[in-house]
């Protein structure tokens, strides 16, 4: 409130009434009942002058610390107990003030006070920890390791939810009960091979894409790529030969396709179809392919970058 003979008058007012009232009075009421404009206003400060200063360092919250507050009111504020008000208006060189100390420790406010500080201190701790870990760290990104590397989720999930036949009093809904589901696998013949044996296994399918589709984009060695194929002998397409349109990942050069079915793909773009044809080791695992020439109508879905 801005200084004046009225106002430091209503100030001497407030203050008799409030010693009057003791320390059940309500500052806040006692002000209205003064000049309805007035108001009290309610806050906490460390009563520990050094202690305030150091955490004003690590925090700002002029809400509720005493930076909020005159020096001549907190002066007064730090000499008084549970209760008590202050014995005189205190004036500044803008404002009259009288002040009531409600309780010198405020469990709530303190609580709150140290988890904040807490806080503080370990997010500070962390940065400066995973700062310096990262200085001393000797990192070197090998960028063509990077590119072979696949991550995938093969855990499924089914989502049952249980509904009740609704009754006269109320309907009562229960929790959806979340189940994992167990893999499936499919068993098929493919053009891949291993180092010991020639295998029949189709590659894992990939079930959501993060590949660039954009055309402009050229498969090189190293590369790791989604394609989709059909393989066909003779023109008829065999078991266990195709993705079913699935989709499959595949590095180029990885030696995982038999033959040279993945250097047949180096120079193909997103989106464009490449006919492959491989020959079927003599001693494959599949007698039925064993030595016979394929064709596989390669769709190249996109590259990884």
């Amino acid at each position: 409130m801005m200084r004046s003979n009225r106002k430091k008058k209503n100030a001497q007012k407030i203050l008799d009434d409030l010693k009057a009232a003791g320390s059940d009075g309500d500052l806040n009421e006692i002000a209205k009942s003064v000049d309805d404009s007035y108001s009290s206003v309610s806050g906490t400060f460390d009563v520990n002058e050094d202690a305030a200063k150091e955490d004003s360092d690590e925090e700002s919250d002029s809400s509720s610390s005493s930076s909020a507050y005159p020096d001549e009111v907190m002066k007064v504020l730090r000499t008084l107990k549970d209760g008590e008000i202050g014995p005189d208006v205190i004036e500044t060189d803008t404002s009259y003030y009288v002040v009531k100390l409600d309780k010198v420790n405020d469990e709530e406010a303190t609580e709150t006070k140290k988890q904040s500080i807490i806080s503080t201190r370990e997010n500070k701790l962390y940065t400066d920890t995973t700062e310096k870990w990262l200085d001393d760290a000797d990192i070197n990104v090998e960028k063509k390791v990077l590119k072979t590397l696949k991550v995938t989720d093969n855990h499924k999930f089914s989502i049952a939810t249980a509904t009740p036949e609704p009754t006269e009093e109320a309907a009562a809904t229960e929790t959806p009960e979340v189940t994992e589901a167990a893999e499936e696998t499919e068993a098929t013949a493919t053009p891949e091979a291993t180092e010991e044996t020639e295998a029949t296994t189709t590659p894992e399918v990939t079930e959501a894409a993060s590949y660039n589709t954009d055309s402009s984009l050229e498969v090189t060695d190293g590369n790791k790529v989604n394609i989709d194929y059909v393989g066909k002998i003779d023109g008829v397409a065999f078991d266990g030969g195709s993705t079913d349109g699935k989709g499959t990942d595949l590095v180029i050069g990885s030696g995982t396709y038999i033959d040279n079915f993945e250097e047949q793909l180096i120079g193909a773009h997103p989106g464009d179809k490449v006919e492959v044809t491989v020959v079927f080791p003599d001693d494959y695992q599949a007698a039925d392919l064993a030595g016979k020439e394929a064709v596989f109508d390669v769709t190249v879905n996109g590259i990884y970058e």
